[in-house]
């Protein structure tokens, strides 16, 4: 159970290191919070998506299999 801190003029929910270990967090981790209709908070922690990684995978799946995606595209 946590209660909120006050931090400057907000405040913040104080999450202890053994918390973000158990959770294989670690303190530059991301959450997605929403307020939800019945009253409360959901948050879940989220994965950033490495844009550059994605794109060069793209890349090497378009180019593995360009003459397949033109003869899709054309059928």
């Amino acid at each position: 159970m946590k209660k909120l801190a006050k931090l400057g003029n907000s405040y913040a929910i104080p999450i202890d290191k053994k918390t973000l270990q158990d959770a294989l967090l670690d303190e530059n981790a991301k959450f997605n919070i929403q307020v939800l209709p019945g009253g409360g908070l959901l948050i879940q922690s989220v994965e950033e998506i490495d844009r550059k990684e994605v794109e060069n995978r793209y890349k090497k799946i378009s180019k593995k299999y360009n003459n397949l995606l033109k003869r899709l595209a054309d059928s």
